[in-house]
């Protein structure tokens, strides 16, 4: 993935299976795992991840849309926003959420 990418993410769950289908549509892959998770369900995320522990160098905001949790826009399932920290080399907060209910934005302070 580059910066500028359109990535697309989508979790199903069916009993303890949690099926993850992630795409770039950018570039026109997609791939798909499916895991066994004997668990409450009841907790979801909308995230930023960086596995090498720091953030690539990104000059605009992340934005997230169409973010929805068992079929109910993000700012019905009251959401607890937490920011997400480089390695002290800066922040990322969460917007407020878009009126439309499923869309908000990281921005690196």
């Amino acid at each position: 993935m580059d910066v500028g990418d359109r990535i697309t993410a989508t979790v199903t769950r069916s009993g303890d299976d949690y099926k993850l289908d992630i795409s770039d549509t950018t570039k026109g892959w997609t791939k798909t795992t499916t895991q066994t998770l004997n668990a409450q369900h009841i907790s979801a995320e909308a995230v930023i991840e960086s596995p090498s522990g720091s953030y690539p160098s990104i000059s605009g905001d992340i934005e997230f849309s169409g973010v929805q949790f068992d079929g109910r826009n993000l700012a019905d399932a009251d959401p607890q926003r937490l920011d997400a920290d480089d390695n002290g080399r800066g922040t990322f907060s969460p917007s407020d959420i878009g009126s439309d209910g499923q869309s908000f934005s990281m921005s690196r302070h």
